[in-house]
């Protein structure tokens, strides 16, 4: 929804609340105003209630996580950056220029410094666009820009652009986009990476279990090992040479 459709239904409620307003207080006088605009005020809070339950049902139920490996390689910045925030910085701006204003981007929650494939220093930025209760059920978003198109790490943060471009699940200024191909090399580098990791990391845990020194998989084995029926078969008795009633056969 546009700007001027945000200005045409905000317009259309406050003139739906004048005509309750004045229709309250002609068929009630002032207990007639009253008690409308108690009603619109629980009104307003229960619309506010139910609008917060289904988008946090859809946002713990119903929209799908992605799970690939881009996906994965964002969620890896994100939660570094997190833990490495300085408490120094806010919020985060787009500074704009002189034919487009500056606006506000979100709440910074996370912060961590890279390099990419080139050898650059890159900065991350983690932010949320909405405050509490709504970031509760915003996903957080991650800005990748060069040290030198923000300004200092104290307050507010501003960076240098006009707009933004997603690109590979991450967010870049509109004039490093330029780079295109840059952006693809780091991208796919820091994929490759991760996902060689990970298939170092199962190769060792087949080994393991190959040879049965894996923890996890030998007490499994032991788990079943245990878990087994034992056989109440009993054996047969060998019948012995002869009897107690004919001894030695006779």
């Amino acid at each position: 929804m546009d700007e001027g459709k945000n200005r045409q239904v905000i317009i259309v409620v406050i003139v739906i609340v004048i005509i309750l307003a004045i229709v309250g207080y002609l068929i009630g006088g002032v207990r007639g105003l009253s008690g409308m605009l108690s009603f619109l005020k629980y009104a307003v809070i229960g619309v506010l209630i139910v609008g917060m339950a289904v988008w946090a049902v859809w946002f713990l139920f119903i929209r799908k996580v992605r799970d690939d490996r881009v996906a994965m390689n964002v969620k890896k910045l994100i939660e570094q950056s997190k833990l490495t925030k300085p408490e120094t910085i806010s919020d985060l701006y787009m500074g704009g220029d002189k034919d487009h204003p500056q606006i506000r981007l979100g709440h910074i929650d996370g912060y961590s410094r890279i390099k990419n494939n080139l050898g650059e220093e890159i900065d991350i930025f983690v932010f949320k666009k909405f405050g509490l209760p709504m970031s509760l059920f915003e996903e957080p978003k991650v800005l990748r820009v060069s040290p030198g198109q923000h300004s200092k790490m104290i307050g507010d943060i501003v960076v240098e652009g006009i707009s933004l471009v997603l690109v590979g699940g991450f967010l870049f200024i509109n004039t490093e986009y330029l780079d295109i191909d840059k952006l693809d090399k780091t991208i796919k580098t820091e994929i490759i990476r991760d996902y060689t990791m990970d298939v170092m990391r199962d190769i060792k845990i087949i080994s393991d279990q190959a040879v049965g020194i894996n923890p996890e998989h030998t007490k499994m084995l032991e788990g079943r090992a245990l878990m087994k029926i034992p056989s109440r078969t009993e054996p047969v008795p060998q019948q012995n040479e002869g009897s107690y009633e004919n001894p030695g056969g006779r």
